[in-house]
């Protein structure tokens, strides 16, 4: 069975689980290739761009996967060098083909997709999938709102937890982007050549320069406020506070403020409130 949104991948049958012959000499071991997720844009009116990820969905390393055909149902295929060549595949890994497409194509609908090639010693594979066009652009919809009421929190006694979160969805994105035409920047008509300031411009002075002495993690994405002779800084997950900059007594933020659906985390922004 076949659903929407899947593809069935073949060697030589018509079994997601086929068996690559000898492969690297280990025989009877699945392996399966998927030209999975394609991504589409129509460039120019009536020529479909298509990048095509060539997924080694089994548990063998391949070497020497050439895709030689791409077909789309209603288009021709242009502008596409064939036979492509990729390098070795190990499980899980992906290259990706590009091929272009004269239509017509209806934006929003959906066509069928088929890419052949062979794997190492002229092994044959074949993968179908769904292709996808893009609606019409420039669109328009209707523009929706939402309030939420300001909520106050106090006393600060809630039991640190670390943070858990659901798999991201762009972390091993499925789909590639296509190639689009080059198209060179025009520069400005209102450039003009100025003369440079004769000598050094004014200094900067940094009247203190305090590290938070916090570690947490590669990203910190931090924001923070003053007043009253108190700074606080905060970052994805970690916090702090000084007294007019001075060195940073660091807290735990899940400690301080009620957690969310995945723990307290992330793009806080620090707002001095005078009141």
């Amino acid at each position: 069975m076949i659903r929407r949104g899947f593809c069935l991948a073949l060697f030589l049958s018509a079994s997601c689980a086929s068996v690559v012959p000898d492969h690297r000499g280990l025989q009877g071991i699945p392996s399966v290739i998927c030209a999975c997720y394609p991504g589409s844009a129509i460039i120019d009116g009536n020529t479909l761009s298509v990048a095509i990820p060539i997924v080694n969905q089994g548990p063998v390393p391949l070497s020497g996967v050439t895709v030689s055909h791409i077909s789309v149902k209603g288009g021709t295929l242009a502008d596409t060098k064939l036979p492509y060549t990729i390098s070795a595949l190990k499980p899980g890994d992906r290259g990706v083909a590009f091929a272009s497409f004269h239509g017509p194509f209806v934006p929003g609908r959906t066509y069928a997709m088929t890419v052949e090639g062979t794997i190492g010693n002229a092994i044959p594979f074949v993968s179908k999938s769904d292709l996808h066009v893009p609606p019409k652009s420039p669109g328009a919809a209707a523009a929706h709102s939402a309030a939420a009421m300001p909520h106050k929190v106090s006393g600060g006694k809630y039991p640190p937890q670390t943070p858990n979160f659901r798999p991201e969805t762009n972390r091993n994105p499925k789909w590639a982007v296509p190639l689009g035409p080059y198209r060179p920047l025009k520069p400005s008509t209102q450039t003009r050549l100025e003369r440079a300031q004769i000598g050094d411009p004014p200094g900067i002075v940094f009247d203190r320069n305090q590290p938070l002495g916090i570690s947490s993690g590669l990203i910190g994405e931090p924001s923070g406020g003053a007043g009253g002779g108190i700074v606080f800084a905060t970052g994805n997950f970690f916090a702090g506070y000084s007294d007019a900059g001075g060195a940073f007594t660091s807290l735990d933020p899940t400690t301080i403020f009620p957690n969310d659906l995945g723990g307290y985390c992330c793009d806080q922004v620090v707002q001095y409130a005078p009141g």
